[in-house]
């Protein structure tokens, strides 16, 4: 498995005041798909060492926000929705 830290290029946008997001790429997602599956999901710190410029907390906000594919996007069901 090549999880290999800086390997994908990480598109930089700058905000008005000075601050930096990173917004995530295709590529980063599959890396952190990579990482999640080779270490089952279990240590964050672990998987933000595959990214140069991503911690643990948003690595883990990633997963559970986005990319989890146990994840259930859309209306809720009837039986959630009383």
């Amino acid at each position: 498995m090549d999880i290999r830290r800086g390997k994908f290029a990480i598109k930089d946008v700058s905000w008005n005041n000075g601050l930096s997001l990173i917004s995530w790429l295709y590529h980063t997602d599959e890396v952190l798909c990579k990482a999640v599956e080779h270490f089952q999901g279990k240590n964050w710190k672990k998987i933000a060492e595959c990214f140069k410029d991503r911690t643990d907390v948003q690595c883990l906000h990633r997963w559970q926000n986005v990319l989890n594919p146990e994840l259930v996007k859309g209306p809720w069901s009837k039986e959630v929705n009383f």
